[in-house]
């Protein structure tokens, strides 16, 4: 699961982009940033499972109940953190804020007013839940290019 901010979907990129200072365009687009560390994580990056658990009543698993989500479409480049970069591909995912009103509040009921993200690395990121719960945040599952 990875999840990105931005402020329109559904909106193709009209004008071709530039380069961030210090990235390079790349012709490929490693799965997990640079390949010798694409070892440690699943193989199978289709099938995307959810868990939420910590200051919640009830701890979750979610997987089908994700399909039901409306789906979002977008064309945006990426930038790595590694610096390579690939430019214009067409990314589906659900809204973030749909993902935690339809399913984590009525469901798990949370306690707190932050949001623990954790993807494929299993590592963490903390946030103010307000960063996440809003219209632009996006989780996106699919990509291609």
């Amino acid at each position: 699961m990875t999840l990105l901010l931005k402020e329109e979907a559904n909106a193709p990129m009209e004008t071709p982009t530039t380069l961030p200072p210090g990235q390079y365009q790349s012709t490929e687009f490693p799965r997990f940033g640079l390949p010798r560390y694409a070892s440690r994580f699943p193989g199978r990056a289709e099938e995307l499972r959810v868990e939420v658990v910590g200051e919640v009543e009830q701890s979750l698993v979610l997987a089908e109940e994700l399909r039901d989500l409306p789906r979002v479409d977008q064309v945006s480049d990426f930038h790595c953190v590694t610096t390579w970069s690939h430019r214009s591909l067409p990314w589906s995912g659900f809204r973030f804020v749909d993902f935690y009103e339809r399913l984590v509040v009525p469901r798990a009921r949370p306690h707190r007013d932050r949001c623990a993200i954790t993807a494929g690395e299993r590592n963490p990121s903390t946030t103010p839940a307000e960063t996440v719960i809003v219209p632009s945040a996006r989780v996106w599952s699919r990509h291609a290019g």
